[in-house]
């Protein structure tokens, strides 16, 4: 793990340490009644030990078991000494970047939202054991969090490290993990007739009880109870029935529900019939808005219940309601949160409960001041994690309200907004997002020493993930440029010289160096680009691998080209080119992409046969990587053919010309950019030829070349040309 993030990861020690103690409850609960399923764990221990698959899938419908199983196999391979295992619910205090930072605290190596999608380099840590690296319920991420960054990398993991993931058979994530490559899928199937009955009967033997054996055979012969959690709920429903004598007819009554969705139906009737409807409502309300659940204090005091009244409800629905330490939360089916979200949400109260929330935690913030992290003593004076739920609690609420102005005023607390830099900064920078589109200022948060009251090491943190966001999701490049500076300027501590220090000092540079291209300021961005390089080439690891060197070089070309410092760029440009053939044999994108690049400045240098020659190889490539009719295609063609025109290869120029005109005309329209382009070229290699041929060719033929030029140029909108080809026509 890097320099920068160590020094986050440890400030989040409370708040991390009551996710992992839910995690853990969460999962040792799934095994309190777990129903071995021979076939399933012996078929993905065969996916676990096969050399050629990384990935594991474990997919199938809600409430089908991927949960229990995921657990069942962390379980099987924690005992086992090839084995290093290390455990994750996306459910509970999850987001993309937390998942992130999990894998990254087991690889030795950040993973960011940029690179999240770019293969991970082998300088990870090396063990003789297998990692094997459990994500359940990974669909529970959103996707917003999910959808732009990739899960490429749970597949390009390093050969020792083994992923088991957990998807629902409906999410969208299906087609992203299937898509990777080494993965291997496993279905969940549906409970059988001897499954269903043994675990109904050792359930009941389990409470001292027992069933009839019509009562056995109405539970077993039901499709719907093939599904794991409508069996265990149906199981935990029939043991809190107090009428033995009317057993039978309750049993009747859930399973003459013609679905699964109805079933669920049915157990929220019973529960609001047996309790108070407007206290059910209340407190499904306030656990469904929470940000991840809440004490029971909390909802005694939000829902103005009795301490009684909230634990017989919490008692009588166990499969509907969980506590996770000292949280309370709603199930993890989805089916079940659907059910919830259709009943609970959507009308006027959603919002006052939003409000009651709000502003119960924001009377536990209220006064707060935050203490310092003394990293030097390796002491964490950082706040309670209760505070830090209470802030975090607040802000999602305000976001969710889309109540700005509060937002806004409660995010320059310094004491606050620390706490929310900590926990979650993905929650934050969206509510950044949000705030600037509505017009409010955020300068005032750039004054980080004075109005911001975190540590040293946390500085050039914020400043560099403040930097990569005003980038990528603001568009911000001015901003993203200062802050970048002051990561640099605040950052001298964390940034020692070695070589994972070097690589973080050179990456936040290059960002810096991007920030500044995309604001105009070349000359900044050159200077950025080549300390950049220059670190780059001072890293064994890069030198070794090339990609990091290859791009340093192309990125600084790059800009020598925009500054039209062309002989400098094609230096560049070679030397970067040389490196990707060299790790490339073959057909590449960057190869392709260099040498189109590379191309524009030997045209631009008066080097017309090189350009051409550099161009042509771009063109084949492109065509082999993408649509014979993609822009780049067209590009390059089009570029071959102006080279031609400039070298005084008429006729070749000609050919090339209209070939890709008809090309362009059809893949983008008349009106396109790049067509009216095609149509000046062409117009000047009409003009040129009836100048190179005035002395050969015939006036009728001259006027059909003049003629040709002026349609050009009237196509590409430049009409003084056309004009002036008018002129010389009716001359002749």
């Amino acid at each position: 793990m890097d320099i920068l993030h160590a020094r986050y990861r440890e400030t989040r020690i409370f708040y991390d340490d009551e996710v992992k103690y839910q995690q853990s409850i969460f999962k040792d609960r799934l095994l309190d009644f777990y129903f071995e399923r021979e076939s399933l764990i012996e078929s993905i221990k065969v996916l676990v030990e096969k050399d050629s698959i990384n990935l594991i899938q474990i997919t199938g419908p809600s409430g089908s078991g991927k949960s229990a199983t995921c657990a069942r196999i962390v379980e099987e391979y924690t005992s086992n000494e090839r084995f290093k295992v290390s455990y994750y619910f996306a459910g509970i205090g999850s987001s993309y970047e937390d998942l992130l930072d999990v894998v990254s605290s087991l690889l030795g190596q950040r993973i960011s939202y940029e690179e999240a999608d770019k293969v991970i380099s082998e300088n990870v840590i090396a063990d003789e054991c297998t990692r094997l690296i459990v994500i359940d319920g990974l669909d529970s991420l959103s996707l917003k969090d999910t959808a732009p960054y990739g899960l490429s990398w749970l597949s390009l993991l390093p050969a020792n490290y083994k992923v088991v993931v957990s998807v629902t058979s409906d999410s969208f994530l299906n087609k992203l993990i299937v898509s990777q490559k080494n993965v291997g899928i496993i279905e969940c199937p549906p409970l059988e007739m001897m499954e269903k009955l043994s675990i109904t009967i050792e359930y009941f033997q389990r409470i001292s009880k027992r069933l009839e054996d019509s009562q056995l055979e109405c539970i077993i012969s039901n499709p719907i109870t093939s599904n794991p959690a409508v069996l265990r709920i149906l199981l935990d429903e029939l043991s809190v029935f107090g009428y033995y004598e009317r057993l039978g007819e309750r049993i009747g009554s859930y399973l003459d529900n013609r679905d699964v969705d109805d079933f669920y139906y049915s157990v929220l009737a019973r529960i609001e019939n047996d309790f108070n409807k407007d206290d059910v409502k209340a407190i499904f309300q306030s656990l469904i808005l929470s940000r991840s659940g809440l004490a029971e204090d909390d909802i005694l005091d939000i829902c103005h219940m009795t301490r009684l009244d909230l634990s017989m409800l919490l008692s009588n629905c166990p499969s509907i309601v969980n506590n996770y330490g000292s949280l309370v939360r709603v199930t993890t089916n989805n089916r079940i949160k659907a059910i919830f979200n259709e009943l609970y949400l959507g009308n006027s109260s959603e919002a006052s409960m939003r409000r009651r929330i709000c502003d119960y935690f924001y009377d536990k913030c209220r006064g707060y001041k935050i203490s310092f992290y003394q990293y030097d003593n390796i002491k964490c004076n950082f706040s309670c994690g209760d505070t830090s739920r209470a802030v975090h609690e607040v802000a999602f609420q305000l976001y969710n309200m889309h109540d700005y102005q509060s937002l806004y005023d409660f995010l320059i607390v310094p004491s606050f907004f620390e706490i929310l830099f900590r926990i979650d900064r993905a929650l934050l920078y969206d509510s950044w997002k949000t705030l600037q589109a509505r017009g409010f200022t955020l300068d005032s948060i750039l004054d980080c020493k004075d109005n911001i009251m975190i540590d040293k090491y946390l500085i050039p943190v914020f400043y560099n993930d403040l930097g990569r966001f005003a980038m990528i999701d603001m568009k911000n490049f001015k901003l993203s440029q200062i802050c970048y500076e002051r990561c640099m300027t605040n950052g001298e501590a964390p940034f020692m010289r070695n070589s994972t220090s070097l690589k973080i000092r050179q990456a936040v540079i290059t960002n810096q160096a991007i920030a500044a291209s995309k604001a105009k300021d070349y000359a900044q961005a050159l200077n950025l680009f080549k300390e950049a390089l220059n670190i780059k080439l001072s890293i064994p690891d890069f030198i070794r691998g090339g990609t990091e060197i290859a791009s340093g070089f192309k990125n600084l070309a790059i800009i020598q080209k925009i500054v039209e410092h062309f002989d400098e760029a094609i230096i560049n440009f070679k030397k970067a080119l040389d490196i990707y053939r060299g790790l490339y044999k073959g057909v590449n994108q960057d190869v392709a992409d260099t040498l189109f690049d590379l191309a524009y400045c030997y045209y631009m240098s008066n080097d017309y046969i090189r350009a051409y020659k550099a161009y042509s190889e771009a063109y084949d490539m492109y065509c082999v990587l993408e649509d014979n009719n993609s822009e780049n295609v067209i590009l390059s063609q089009l570029g071959m053919g102006r080279s031609l025109v400039y070298a005084n290869k008429l006729t070749e120029a000609l050919d090339t010309l209209n070939g890709v005109l008809s090309k362009s005309i059809a893949a983008c329209g008349e009106e396109a950019d790049v067509t009216k382009d095609i149509y000046y070229v062409l117009g000047y290699l009409w003009e040129k030829i009836s100048i190179t041929l005035q002395d050969e060719a015939t006036v009728d033929t001259l006027k059909s070349f003049v003629e040709n030029s002026a349609t050009c140029y009237v196509h590409a909108n430049y009409y003084e040309d056309a004009q002036r080809m008018i002129d010389k026509y009716n001359s002749l």
